[in-house]
């Protein structure tokens, strides 16, 4: 009997916590405005001003819920896909053969892929199925992605598709965030002001663990920290894992293009060269891991360790591109670029380690 009374305070807090998220779940009042508010607050890769300029010309965002402008989101993304794979087959019309040309077919086929990625990450948010619903939105970023990655390829620069691309990933990082804002943040405030904690996933602290045990360049509290906080590792088996430590690189290598770029607006004295060229730099990282997690989930298990290697190298040169400066200030890598660095070498070992327990 003592066993049974010792549990109820915890069981009575964990039906707090599932009543609280179902009733959230089950959809509030929103608007474009409040939803991509909290969104960016959730996120900082969302652009709030483009979140609300694309969601509020939508016509089903009037009467939507959270849940609807999620899935607004993704519908928007296959718009946006659609245009793109669109100017990507006009601009190829005109193009010359060669290397520009062979990018602009690659684009339209990415481009039209795309649209079938949001319209499944529609179909999965429709029936709730928000993991599924938000992987399919990050496989659209990725697809968007190669596209600049396909005319960097054949050495054209800027891509004439270069728009097209940012917008596609900026729609995807919306659709992702607002999916998140009834679940994810939900569940995560409740349990802390209910239980006090947040539940770390055994498989994320063995598999931790053992990726450690394995290369001792692997910084197991770095590994349990980020993994565990993220909304895909729940459940997740080595191949899951190896997958969300690659997307983890994906968010944090934007999260430093964003503030190199945010650091070159404030003027970046005489490091704006080094700061536009880590922008630069990380854009690519970005890229990188997200093909990474496109190996890995192929079951490419050498080209996904290959990426995320090369992911790390490029969060380097940007380290690289202060040095040399006659400027002492300019020279130093300022800190919130640097920790995105270290940031990018550790997660990229994390990625490999997991990836290598998989074999």
């Amino acid at each position: 009997m003592a066993q049974r009374a010792s549990r109820r305070p915890a069981a009575a807090a964990a039906a707090v916590v599932v009543a609280v998220v179902l009733a959230v779940s089950g959809g509030v009042g929103a608007t474009p405005e409040t939803a991509c508010r909290a969104a960016a607050e959730e996120d900082r890769r969302v652009d709030y001003e483009f979140c609300v300029s694309r969601l509020s010309h939508h016509h089903d965002s009037p009467d939507a819920d959270t849940w609807g402008l999620a899935k607004v989101a993704a519908d928007v993304g296959v718009c946006i896909a659609g245009d793109a794979a669109y100017d990507a087959k006009a601009k190829l019309q005109a193009a010359k053969a060669g290397g520009e040309r062979e990018a602009l077919e690659r684009c339209a086929e990415l481009y039209d892929r795309m649209g079938s990625a949001f319209a499944a990450a529609y179909d999965d948010i429709n029936r709730r199925e928000y993991a599924a619903g938000k992987e399919k939105a990050g496989e659209a970023a990725s697809l968007a992605r190669r596209c600049d990655g396909a005319f960097a390829d054949a050495g054209v620069a800027p891509s004439p598709l270069e728009r097209q691309t940012a917008e596609s990933v900026k729609i995807a990082i919306v659709c992702t965030a607002i999916t998140n804002l009834p679940y994810t943040a939900a569940l995560l405030a409740v349990a802390v002001a209910v239980l006090g904690v947040v539940a770390v996933d055994a498989t994320v602290v063995t598999t931790c663990r053992a990726a450690a045990d394995a290369d001792a360049r692997v910084d197991y509290g770095f590994c349990v920290a980020e993994l565990g906080k993220h909304h895909d590792s729940p459940g997740a088996d080595a191949w899951g894992l190896a997958k969300v430590a690659a997307l983890t690189g994906v968010v944090d290598a934007d999260n430093a293009a964003y503030d190199a770029r945010d650091l070159l607006a404030k003027g970046g004295g005489g490091a704006a060269a080094a700061l536009a060229r880590c922008g630069e730099l990380y854009r690519a990282a970005g890229f990188a891991f997200a093909e990474a997690h496109d190996d890995i989930n192929a079951r490419d298990y050498a080209a996904g360790k290959g990426k995320a290697a090369d992911a790390a190298s490029l969060a380097r040169q940007c380290d690289a591109a202060f040095a040399g400066k006659d400027d002492a200030a300019a020279a130093a890598v300022p800190p919130v670029i640097a920790q995105h660095g270290s940031y990018a070498a550790r997660i990229a070992i994390v990625c490999t380690a997991i990836t290598n327990l998989i074999e």
